[in-house]
């Protein structure tokens, strides 16, 4: 849910992008002088958008553990905007 009166142009991700194929597109659309309240909202979308990807393309044990540890990061990042935000 995106809160407040920001607008963040993000261009989404091609049809059953990987997971990380949906973070690289994400983080090269990242404003680089984004206030709280635009990163709150752009890292709400990474997540979002990770969480919507397929899930066929973690084959191996070390891609299931990478997408755990990438998605935590988002949420800190989440957990981090919100807070200054409040």
């Amino acid at each position: 849910m995106d809160r407040g009166l920001v607008t963040l142009q993000l261009i989404p991700p091609p049809p059953g992008a990987s997971v990380a194929a949906v973070v690289g597109h994400y983080l090269r659309q990242l404003p680089e002088d984004a206030d709280s309240q635009t990163s709150l909202v752009f890292y709400r979308r990474l997540l979002a958008a990770m969480d919507a990807a397929p899930k066929s393309d973690r084959r191996y044990t070390y891609d299931e553990g990478w997408y755990v540890e990438m998605r935590d990061c988002v949420q800190r990042c989440i957990d981090s905007h919100a807070a200054r935000c409040s």
